[in-house]
């Protein structure tokens, strides 16, 4: 399992992510978590992303972005400030496994979010989905697989308390 930290150190935070060294170009991209990513802290972000440049990238975040009273996940396609490139949701769980998952083809891309460790699952158990068809989707280039737990804006977890997100795997096919 990977298990990534923002910790504290000599009163300095420490956010921490990992990168693929390939690209692994148009693909299903898998992400099993084990943990309550419904519950991070306003100010932290977790993404689960292929990116190539700020223009070029999907993204599966976790994160309030620093407002109590937004919704705790979001699909999104870069730039996400156009209308139509983003879509926000509640995660709600109610234990720490969870399934996300983005499939980027050449003319649209799908992405879902499911309770438990399953990408067949009941109606019941499907969080969220979304399929996006707009003018940005990225082209299949030198993008990476990302995984990063981040503090928005540099500011300090608003609780002090260091913060861990796991992923029990990924699987790219």
């Amino acid at each position: 399992k990977l298990h990534l930290k923002i910790v504290q150190s000599g009163g300095n935070w420490y956010c921490s992510g990992i990168s693929l060294r390939k690209s692994m170009g148009y693909n299903k991209y898998v992400f099993y978590v084990s943990s309550r990513v419904d519950q991070l802290d306003k100010n932290v972000v977790g993404g689960l992303f292929t990116y190539m440049n700020d223009e070029e990238e999907i993204d599966i975040e976790f994160s309030k972005w620093s407002d109590a009273e937004n919704q705790d996940s979001q699909f999104a396609v870069q730039p996400s400030y156009i209308v139509g490139n983003k879509e926000r949701y509640d995660l709600k769980l109610d234990n720490n496994l969870s399934t996300h998952f983005f499939d980027w083809q050449t003319d649209k891309i799908d992405f879902g979010s499911f309770y438990g460790h399953t990408l067949t699952p009941k109606d019941t158990d499907i969080i969220s989905t979304w399929t996006y068809t707009g003018e940005n989707i990225p082209p299949d280039s030198e993008e990476r697989l990302k995984i990063n737990l981040w503090l928005f804006q540099g500011q300090n977890p608003s609780d002090n308390q260091e913060v861990e997100m796991i992923i029990d795997r990924v699987e790219i096919y």
